[in-house]
């Protein structure tokens, strides 16, 4: 994820501080949005719910 620019750390200058975290991106955010979005249509088709409205 932190290759693909979802994640970023917290420290850029310090990778491997003891205190390094990591954040969400804009990209990862959009990305897990998405995918939430498509979860739930996936289990609504899955259980016949009729989501054409």
């Amino acid at each position: 994820m932190l290759t693909e620019r979802m994640i970023e750390y917290t420290i850029p200058d310090k990778p491997s501080s003891r205190l390094q975290k990591y954040r969400l991106t804009k990209k990862g955010a959009y990305y897990l949005k998405k995918r939430r979005e498509n979860n739930c249509i996936s289990s609504a088709t899955r259980n016949n719910i009729d989501t054409s409205s």
